[in-house]
């Protein structure tokens, strides 16, 4: 079959996968960029289809509404010139701020200095979002500031929500401890999700990294045995790990789309494995259902991919540089050793 052929019916089968239901409110979700089914925590209990009420009662600082973690959702409706505010205490979270919306809208959020008198600010983040392709919401999560706020000694983050349409906008804001299921997952294919997840064990990072590629909650103890298993037990920890590409004539974005993926490691102690990795659709995301060391390579063949790649480009444990190189350096994930939430 032509790569083209290939291509045309990936797209329509990832286009009828990523379809929500018949009668279904559809949501545009921003950071992945596709339509999901909206769930209760980003649908405005008022729509556009309605008559709407501006909501004032928190339209200044001195007014912000307190959002606390796996507290009910607050609707609101807004339109060019407002500013709704909230307020998240530090020692809440961490957690999600999960926001839909009928319409445009402007979410900044940012931390309250501590001892500042007025109150001052540390820089706000901003990003602008709005409906598409359709879809009657917009749906768009960020990790909560508390994590920064509790980082600079803040007692409090600030969210500001503002909107430039002269229409009235319907919103409903949520702050949660964890994303639902149907929104884990890697949005840019079994590739992206083989590799963070195959990463997250070997840098023994946090057990959220594992569910956020799995859906599965390990505790420390199964996560532990799985690295044993993958990697061997006992070995002395590397600093980082390389990523091998085993075919250099495979086009990646074909192999990258691919369910079943073969990932290869190297590390700066001169060890290498080789995985495959099994990855399945879910709710228009990729998740790994299966890792195990790859039965088609024997240890031979994987270094002499390793000593490929190295002969490439260099000596990369002294960071000389080649003219080509068939590796991808990856940078640790945070933490070195398996911890929970």
């Amino acid at each position: 079959m032509k790569r083209w052929m290939l291509n045309v019916m990936m797209a329509v089968m990832l286009s009828l996968t990523l379809s929500p239901p018949a009668g279904a409110v559809t949501a545009w979700w921003m950071e992945p960029g596709i339509l999901v089914e909206a769930d209760e925590a980003v649908t405005p209990a008022r729509t556009s289809g309605q008559r709407l009420t501006v909501t004032s009662a928190n339209n200044s600082l001195s007014t912000a509404r307190a959002l606390t973690v796996g507290g009910t959702p607050v609707d609101g409706v807004i339109v060019t010139g407002m500013k709704s505010w909230y307020a998240v205490a530090a020692e809440d979270g961490p957690g999600y701020i999960r926001i839909g919306a009928t319409g445009p809208l402007l979410i900044e959020d940012a931390i309250e200095l501590p001892g500042q008198v007025p109150a001052a600010f540390g820089p706000w983040s901003r990003k602008s979002v709005a409906p598409q392709r359709g879809a009657a919401l917009i749906e768009t999560s960020m990790i909560s500031v508390t994590d920064l706020a509790r980082i600079r000694k803040a007692q409090r983050g600030l969210i500001r929500i503002s909107t430039e349409s002269t229409t009235p906008v319907a919103y409903r804001i949520s702050f949660v401890s964890e994303l639902p299921e149907s929104r884990i997952g890697s949005a840019y294919g079994p590739g992206s999700a083989a590799n963070q997840y195959i990463l997250a064990l070997a840098n023994g990072g946090p057990l959220t990294d594992l569910y956020r590629t799995t859906r599965i909650r390990y505790t420390r103890e199964r996560a532990v045995a799985l690295r044993e298993q993958l990697f061997g037990k006992g070995d002395a920890s590397s600093q980082f790990f390389r990523v091998h590409q085993k075919d250099l004539s495979l086009d990646p974005n074909v192999s990258d789309g691919l369910p079943a993926q073969h990932i290869i490691l190297s590390d700066d102690q001169s060890r290498h494995w080789a995985f495959l990795i099994t990855c399945e659709q879910r709710d228009g995301l990729w998740v790994v259902v299966d890792a195990r060391k790859d039965p088609d390579l024997s240890d031979a063949e994987v270094a002499a991919i390793v000593r490929r790649d190295q002969e490439a480009s260099g000596n990369f444990r002294s960071g000389e540089a080649g003219q080509s190189t068939g590796a991808l350096p990856v940078k640790p994930l945070p933490g070195s050793k398996t911890k929970g939430k």
